[in-house]
């Protein structure tokens, strides 16, 4: 074998190799390759559905308007859930256009840079100048709902966490508390690091753990399920930038006493821990 591989033209050799190369990406990059997760429209993906109520009432069908707006859909998703109505990624980003316009009318004769006013003007500003070029970075994606739509949220990377505390953002959105906004890595459109909605049913009596069902708004035929400890590790990755992903909690303004009960400090605005870990935040995958 190895004799024929050496006498095989360069060319055919080059090209079964590719195709070797491009048959591996294809089922590292597809979710329902990985262990441990189901594709939403099979026929085991259709029995989790059935299995329990569906909690979240999300639409299932929509789709993100360009390759790099996942983060921007997820979170009209999400509002619109929490408003009632059906949001566009257009009406979330002139919505928080507009906040960034009041803030920059408070901001305008600050002496102090530093301030806090200023640094949320500085991370809306550059969530909405970065989002068509490279995304937003779950950091980033966490100013526009705080700071653009005047959202609370807790915003978490797995290096500062732990998966119980994942697990009781999991029980408070079940209870209809909060919604959740998850960064896995799974290649879409060229980036590994993708912004996914997430749903939680019970799953049925042959699968050992509760299922969550991630929404891809890249193609809503890819919907998938998977347990919690798996789709934490996915969010427990390193990307480009050197920083793990991890997770939004957009809290339900009408439960927010209740949330305090729980055991989770509130984490407001939380930052990385140095600058530079700031800056490298702005890219997602």
């Amino acid at each position: 074998m190895a004799e024929r591989a050496a006498d095989e033209p360069r060319e055919k050799r080059s090209v079964r190799m590719g195709q070797k190369r491009s048959s591996a990406e294809s089922k590292e990059s597809d979710p329902h390759s990985r262990p441990g997760m189901v594709r939403l429209h099979s026929d085991r993906g259709q029995k989790i559905m059935r299995s329990a109520a569906f909690q979240g009432g999300y639409p299932m069908d929509r789709k993100q308007k360009t390759k790099t707006s996942c983060g921007v859909c997820s979170a009209a998703i999400v509002v619109s859930c929490i408003r009632g109505m059906n949001i566009s990624e257009k009406t979330v980003l002139q919505d928080a256009s507009s906040s960034a316009k009041e803030l920059r009318t408070r901001t305008k004769k600050c002496a102090r840079s530093r301030c806090p006013t200023c640094r949320n003007l500085r991370d809306l500003t550059m969530c909405l100048e970065n989002w068509r070029r490279s995304g937003c970075s779950l950091y980033h994606l966490n100013a526009l709902l705080r700071h653009g739509l005047s959202l609370k949220t807790r915003f978490h990377f797995t290096s500062d966490s732990k998966i119980q505390t994942f697990e009781r953002a999991l029980r408070r959105f079940e209870a209809k508390q909060s919604h959740i906004l998850v960064n896995v890595r799974i290649k879409r459109g060229g980036h590994w690091g993708v912004v996914a909605a997430v749903s939680r049913v019970e799953g049925d009596d042959g699968l050992p753990e509760t299922q969550i069902l991630v929404l891809e708004v890249n193609n809503p035929r890819l919907h998938y399920w998977v347990s919690a400890t798996t789709l934490y590790q996915f969010m427990d990755t390193i990307t480009s930038a050197r920083v793990t992903r991890g997770w939004i909690e957009v809290l339900v303004q009408s439960s927010v006493p209740a949330v305090q009960l729980d055991a989770d400090p509130v984490n407001e605005d939380t930052a990385p821990a140095t600058p530079a870990e700031k800056e490298a935040a702005c890219r997602t995958s």
